[in-house]
């Protein structure tokens, strides 16, 4: 039998499935939601109508909070889904006219109504602003909404365990292959390129690590939370800097510090994913790794460490032949090809992060560059977790 929740108190009527988490009706025995954005876009109604009745329409949403924390954050959503093929014409300061989303302009109206205590779910909104983002390759704002509505999300995670692991924000930023998530074509972009860096791990170090054990140890990973999403956000630049912009666009000094941020962000995960070894400092905590597991010494680290001084004209072809792994330097010594690859992590993340003197070099080689760094995050992931 399918139990409901009806809520029918001043004109507004939410009825809400509880077992199949659903909202059945939000209506107004007055208002058409749909056909208030209408009437507002076409200056039917003024600013100050549209904002009593949106008013109106909240405070409903809060008097069901209290009984119905879901009902009310299915309810918020159908307000969000109500505005999303409208634009408004908004003045700038300047006096330009630009095109803004709607329902933005209600995040606005939200922003302003709520306080401590009264709270409306934007997670909808926040979803809208990460596709809009995203889909005009604006990756920074693109995360910071995806990461928005997460934080939304756990809001009703509270009631609905299973909440927040179903939501489309976290599909994409967890890199989930569903044709559930409205970025799915974003995700299936991401994973395609990731793909191929798996398989280039596999070839040289693993043949057995495979998407579903990074999904496992640390797309997934519950622990890693705040890393792992950053990780998907420098990868997601990453994949533009690669893949959007024409070569005539990045060969200049701007986007070669874009291209540094980017290293040293893989570099940062790199960090954090080395850290548990405790060994004070990153470049301390490379040189326990490659001991732990035989792969080296402090002594012929530090003598990777002069042959990857990246201060000779063979920069390039020295990384270039270290990622393929057709020839691993040696100084009257054997190293191990994981030693060769995070020594070579190491000096690429602490450049990135304090010498802009090899900056044009390390753009143009980026997606080498970048795939030492990604390949060394997967052999601390592969012995590490």
């Amino acid at each position: 039998m399918t139990k409901t929740f009806i809520l029918d108190n001043n004109g507004i009527r939410i009825q809400f499935d509880e077992e199949r988490n659903q909202l059945i009706e939000f209506s107004h025995n007055t208002i058409d939601i749909r056909q208030l954005f209408k009437k507002w876009m076409d200056s039917s109604i003024t600013d100050s109508e549209l904002k009593d009745n949106i008013h109106n329409l909240f405070d409903i949403l809060i008097e069901c909070q209290k009984i119905h924390i879901l009902a009310a954050a299915h309810a918020a959503s159908r307000i969000f889904e109500a505005t999303k093929l409208h634009n408004f014409l908004k003045k700038t300061p300047t006096g330009d006219i630009i095109s803004v989303p709607l329902w933005f302009i209600i995040l606005e109206i939200i922003w302003v109504f709520e306080d401590s205590t009264n709270r409306i779910h934007k997670g909808t909104a926040y979803f809208y602003g990460a596709e809009h983002a995203i889909s005009t390759n604006d990756i920074d704002s693109g995360f910071n909404y995806l990461n928005l509505a997460i934080q939304e999300d756990k809001y009703l995670e509270e009631t609905l365990p299973d909440y927040l692991k179903t939501a489309p924000a976290y599909y994409t930023i967890s890199l989930i292959d569903t044709t559930k998530n409205k970025l799915y074509w974003f995700v299936k972009e991401l994973l395609l390129i990731l793909d191929r860096f798996i398989s280039t791990y596999q070839l040289n170090f693993n043949k057995n690590f495979n998407y579903n054990i990074l999904k496992t140890k640390f797309l997934d990973n519950d622990d890693l939370e705040v890393i792992r999403f950053y990780f998907v956000f420098i990868f997601a630049k990453f994949n533009k800097f690669l893949n959007t912009y024409s070569e005539k666009l990045i060969q200049n000094d701007f986007n070669n510090l874009l291209g540094i941020d980017i290293i040293f962000g893989f570099g940062k995960v790199l960090d954090i994913l080395i850290s548990p070894l405790d060994q004070k400092d990153f470049n301390r905590n490379i040189v326990k790794m490659c001991e732990d597991k035989k792969w080296s010494t402090q002594f012929y680290i530090d003598q990777l460490n002069r042959i990857y001084k990246l201060n000779k004209p063979e920069f390039s072809k020295q990384f270039k032949n270290i990622i393929n792994l057709t020839s691993v330097p040696n100084h009257n010594q054997i190293h191990s090809k994981e030693a060769a690859l995070l020594a070579a992590a190491k000096n690429l993340r602490n450049l990135s992060g304090h010498s802009l003197e090899h900056r044009n070099l390390i753009s143009k080689d980026l997606e080498i560059i970048g795939s030492i760094m990604i390949q060394s995050i997967f052999l601390v992931l592969d012995y590490m977790y």
